[in-house]
């Protein structure tokens, strides 16, 4: 049956102003979590600082820059929201001094006018675009012969109150700087990283549960990378004595085991945040 299509748009009723602008508020603030306001409880997001490390070691080649710059750093920059802070490092001889290649700050959150929220989020996409193109130069520049990943521990430092911290790696996590024991030469064993991470936490002064509610992500270098990247002959990725899961247990003995913090992410794949547990976020 024809159906009169002026009667028929007639009985849609236009949204209020009001109506519009809270719903384009809503898509604009990332401040809470939604399906938490549809269960009737709010969750408020707390202002996150995140340190990046980038390892410029020979051993991570093109692929994995390429991978890292068009992938992986997107996806942490559009986690950013107004109160956030962000800051670009090298991973090389002397990582626990250097200085950021790159920062990005949001500023503090405003809930004012539809105006200025979409001044702030034009803000924000010159913030990116600026830190993609400084990450780009950086990447570009010349390789380290190093590789000190513990540095970054003691570069960030413990938690800040009030704020959350996530600290990423993009690297083959293979520690070798002398002085330490190299993971390029030297095999790990569940005995031999409980003696390792002993004598770290005396020698370096770091504290059980220094990174307490810290999470931690590790974006690993390419598959292709680690089959052949630059620096790595076929000889070499024969004798190569810690894989993903050697290294993966470490590294969560170290962060989870004994600094308080969180391994949420460990691979040479795009990051997915971990699923909230069953009945979070219920108001009683």
């Amino acid at each position: 049956m024809a159906t009169n299509r002026s009667s028929a748009f007639a009985a849609v009723k236009p949204l209020s102003r009001r109506a519009m602008l809270l719903g384009l508020a809503m898509l604009a603030a990332p401040a809470c979590d939604v399906t938490g306001l549809a269960r009737g409880a709010t969750v408020e997001r707390q202002p996150t600082d995140f340190f990046l490390f980038f390892d410029r070691s020979i051993s991570i080649g093109d692929k994995s820059n390429q991978r890292w710059i068009e992938q992986d750093v997107p996806a942490l920059l559009a986690e950013l929201a107004p109160g956030d802070w962000m800051a670009g490092y090298g991973v090389h001889g002397e990582t626990a001094t250097a200085e950021p290649f790159m920062k990005v700050d949001l500023g503090a959150p405003t809930a004012s006018s539809m105006t200025e929220q979409l001044r702030s989020q034009a803000q924000k996409r010159q913030a990116i675009s600026d830190a993609v193109a400084k990450l780009k130069s950086f990447l570009s520049g010349p390789k380290a012969k190093q590789t000190d990943l513990y540095g970054a521990f003691t570069r960030v430092g413990g938690p800040r109150t009030g704020r959350r911290k996530v600290i990423v790696f993009f690297s083959d996590m293979l520690e070798s700087v002398p002085g330490e024991v190299d993971f390029e030469k030297v095999p790990l064993t569940p005995e031999r990283n409980r003696i390792l991470v002993t004598e770290l936490l005396r020698r370096h002064g770091w504290t059980k549960e220094m990174f307490s509610g810290v999470e931690f992500r590790c974006y690993l270098e390419s598959a292709e990378d680690a089959e052949r990247g630059p620096g790595k002959t076929a000889s070499r990725n024969t004798a190569r004595p810690n894989g993903h899961e050697a290294l993966h247990a470490f590294w969560r003995l170290l962060i989870e085991g004994s600094l308080g913090g969180h391994l949420n992410h460990f691979e040479n794949a795009p990051y997915r945040k971990p699923e909230a547990p069953a009945g979070a976020g219920k108001s009683s």
